[in-house]
């Protein structure tokens, strides 16, 4: 387990933890890992076009168009940032289904700890693995596919960021802006988070 210092943590897919403190555990047998850092990128992804709980709460999300864009977004940051590679961390949960749609980034299973130990930069959908990383003084991102994702997903990745404090990216698959700007949501949206 992580323990992170922010005042406040997400859990699972529903609601917030408020600790009453924080309490700091070493943990004599945590893998440790070299800590040197590379010039790479590590997104954690959450397998939203094959996970459970993102077809029972959205629908469907077409992974050749998903995982195509991830792949565009990705190739950018690493051109934009002058990283030698980008890597993608899959989920926990992956049944490897995702491979067939990514054809020029490499992935890890069971491996992410060690690679965001090493990463220059993390990127994710306000994943809770994101907090390794942050663990790791890994300068970690959070990531919007406002073309892709529906507007209830977009307005949770928002509100884990702006409530952590951490810079939120979007891609629309063309370009990246970081301000939010979800359409004709934009009002109803910045009136609340205000």
């Amino acid at each position: 387990a992580v323990y992170l210092s922010h005042k406040i943590s997400y859990a699972g897919w529903d609601g917030y933890v408020k600790p009453l403190n924080m309490s700091y555990i070493k943990h004599m047998d945590a893998p440790r890992f070299d800590q040197e850092k590379k010039n790479i990128g590590v997104f954690c992804d959450s397998y939203y076009p094959f996970h459970k709980e993102y077809k029972h709460r959205y629908g469907l999300l077409n992974p050749k168009q998903f995982y195509k864009q991830l792949e565009l977004f990705l190739i950018s940051m690493k051109n934009t940032l002058k990283l030698d590679d980008v890597i993608i961390a899959q989920h926990p949960n992956s049944l490897l289904e995702e491979i067939k749609y990514i054809s020029s980034i490499d992935l890890v299973y069971g491996n992410t700890q060690e690679v965001l130990s090493k990463a220059k930069y993390c990127w994710s959908f306000a994943s809770d693995s994101a907090g390794i990383a942050t663990a790791y003084g890994v300068k970690t991102e959070n990531v919007n596919f406002q073309n892709l994702l529906p507007i209830e997903l977009q307005n949770r990745i928002l509100q884990k960021s702006k409530s952590l404090g951490i810079k939120l990216i979007c891609y629309d698959g063309k370009k990246i802006n970081t301000k939010y700007n979800p359409g004709i949501y934009g009002k109803y949206l910045n009136s609340i988070y205000k």
